[in-house]
């Protein structure tokens, strides 16, 4: 299967698909190499270069009863709907400056509201707080100083008649983030992607000719003859070696053949000038004997 792309009027790139897929296959140690490569490299940044994140929750329970002896279903359906507003008082300027106040903490508002979420679970009343930070003490801290501060907001805004605290903050012993896996996966992905896309647009763009199978594949014309490839010191040995005929192969050259050539000039091989050698040279002495040496 062969995709062509157009590059200008009168070029085109053919891009051999299933010549790719074995040039990736036969790269397949390379690419897994660079994968691994990429995976411990993630390894190390998310060890000693991202700093650790702690979170630390606490919950609330929020109940609007007008009369302490009786809960009826509107008081229910009243507090489904206004947890939305609940939320929002959590998270308002005046609990947060409180709260920045009674811990001597060094955040701005906004860096602090960042720092919190909250959340509803569906069809109940209880809201979660969760606090992160890089020092899990110090996330507990705040988890509760924001529960405190917005329960006394509350019932002062909204006129509830109390917040219950379902659960305290918890001091956490591990880190929710980074996750070293999550980003030694993202690591090795990446850097198979990289090395695919390297060992492709390299393939592509090498326009250089290694067979003559793709001097006609390519130029459409055939090749006439190939040359051997020989360095200065395998060209003299086997000069030695062989004398002056195999010193005469390991000249020949790889050429196209000219569209303009002739067909009797393309097929006639070239001439041969026997060469005589010293043992079998002769020399005439007289008249037509001659005498060998």
């Amino acid at each position: 299967m062969e995709t062509n792309v157009n590059v200008q009027a009168n070029d085109e790139v053919e891009i051999d698909l299933k010549e790719i897929m074995f040039l990736l296959l036969d790269r397949l140690i390379v690419i897994l190499l660079v994968g691994v490569l990429a995976a411990g490299l993630a390894f190390l940044g998310t060890k000693f270069l991202i700093t650790p994140k702690y979170q630390s929750t606490t919950s609330i329970y929020i109940m609007n009863q007008n009369d302490e002896s009786k809960v009826n279903a509107s008081d229910y359906t009243t507090s489904n709907f206004m947890t939305k507003d609940y939320e929002e008082l959590i998270t308002c300027l005046p609990v947060l400056e409180q709260v920045i106040a009674d811990l001597d903490l060094d955040f701005s508002v906004g860096e602090l509201a960042n720092m919190i979420t909250i959340e509803n679970k569906q069809d109940t009343r209880i809201l979660y707080i969760t606090v992160t930070d890089i020092d899990p003490a110090r996330a507990r801290q705040i988890a509760d100083a924001v529960r405190a501060t917005s329960a006394v907001k509350i019932k002062d805004i909204m006129k509830i008649e109390d917040v219950n605290t379902v659960s305290s903050a918890n001091l956490s012993s591990s880190p929710v983030s980074p996750n070293v896996f999550k980003n030694m996966i993202i690591g090795a992905a990446l850097g198979i992607i990289i090395a695919i896309a390297v060992i492709v647009i390299m393939h592509i763009t090498d326009d250089t000719i290694k067979s003559p199978d793709e001097i006609e594949k390519y130029l459409g014309i055939s090749t006439l003859a190939t040359i051997p490839v020989m360095s200065e010191a395998e060209y003299d040995g086997k000069g030695s070696g062989s004398g002056h005929s195999k010193s005469e192969q390991s000249k020949q050259t790889t050429r196209p053949a000219s569209a303009s050539a002739k067909p009797s000039q393309a097929a006639k091989p070239p001439s041969a000038r026997p060469v005589p050698s010293k043992q079998t040279q002769s020399r005439p002495v007289s008249g037509s004997r001659s005498v060998k040496r």
